[in-house]
Parts: C-alpha cells; structure tokens; sequence
C-alpha cells in the first residue's frame, strides 16, 4: 500500500514501508485491547482481518489497472 501512495524504488521506500507497518501494527494492539470490552482480541486475528482486507482491495485495483 506504501507502494501506492509513495513511489519509488526499493531504497527510497524502506523508510516510509517500516514505518507504515510498525504504525499499524501499534494501532491495531490499541484496537484488539479495547474493542471487545472485557476479552482482549488476538493481535494475529485482527491484523490478519486487516490484512485480508487490505490484500483483496490492493488484488482488486492491481486487476483493474492491468485490464485497463
């Protein structure tokens, strides 16, 4: 997804991909420790549902590029 909003080559992305997954990964631990209330939520079961999310739309516009 950092690809998208910042090209580049791989050098010049390093930083802005490190930083994106580390940032998401610390929201997603806040989201798993309070969204369910009194059960704390699996930090692998969110990201992986954000993660599936995330690869169906990036899957999705990838298509629609290449078919374009």
């Amino acid at each position: 997804m950092i690809h998208f909003i910042h090209p580049g080559s791989f050098k010049a992305n390093v930083l802005p991909v490190a930083l994106g997954g580390s940032l998401f990964m610390v929201l997603a631990d806040l989201i798993a420790k309070t969204a369910a209330g009194s059960v704390e939520l699996p930090l692998s079961a969110l990201s992986a549902i954000v993660g599936g999310i995330g690869l169906f739309i990036l899957v999705t516009f990838k298509k629609k590029v290449v078919s374009s």
